[in-house]
């Protein structure tokens, strides 16, 4: 178990490292439309928006004062069980909708 934790801790690891550089380029826009994509078939991304009420929306991931940038790259680049893989988000996906759950704090 542990050979397998290692090289995933290093990957997370090396994308904290790594991906804030990508987040001054962040695209809240781009954030939302990846969201309206890949995270809608379960969550509520966006005011008026359709998905499972009994998980958090990004209104209430984005207003959790737990929730962080590097909170929300690990658990991206690590998710849940039932979240679908995240395959095919890049890097640059991963800052967008980071960038997109940022501009919904209300704090």
């Amino acid at each position: 178990m542990f050979r397998r934790a290692l090289p995933l801790a290093l990957l997370v690891g090396g994308l904290t490292l790594v991906l804030p550089q990508l987040a001054s380029a962040a695209d809240a826009e781009a954030g939302l439309e990846k969201s309206r994509e890949v995270c809608a078939l379960c969550h509520i991304v966006e005011e008026g928006g359709q998905g499972n009420a009994g998980l958090p929306t990004f209104i209430n991931i984005a207003n959790d004062p737990e929730t962080d940038a590097s909170r929300l790259r690990a658990w991206l680049a690590v998710p849940h069980p039932q979240m679908p893989q995240f395959d095919s988000l890049t890097a640059q996906d991963v800052e967008n909708i980071i960038a997109y759950i940022e501009s919904l704090k209300t704090e």
